[in-house]
């Protein structure tokens, strides 16, 4: 181990990281709520050939 200053060097950047990390999850998830979202809404409006109208359970 090296002296606080240099601990605290490797620990900040990793703190940062993280939180970049985090906010890269949000996005993500977020961009994927949309997506299904626009999904649900194309697959509902599929009709099937029986003439009703698919739907997938989630």
């Amino acid at each position: 181990m090296g002296t606080a200053a240099e601990v605290s060097k490797i620990i900040v950047p990793s703190k940062n990281a993280f939180l970049k990390y985090e906010q890269i999850l949000e996005l993500t998830r977020e961009t994927i709520k949309t997506y299904d979202k626009k999904l649900d809404n194309t697959i509902s409006h599929w009709p099937h050939s029986n003439g009703s109208v698919l739907r997938f359970s989630r």
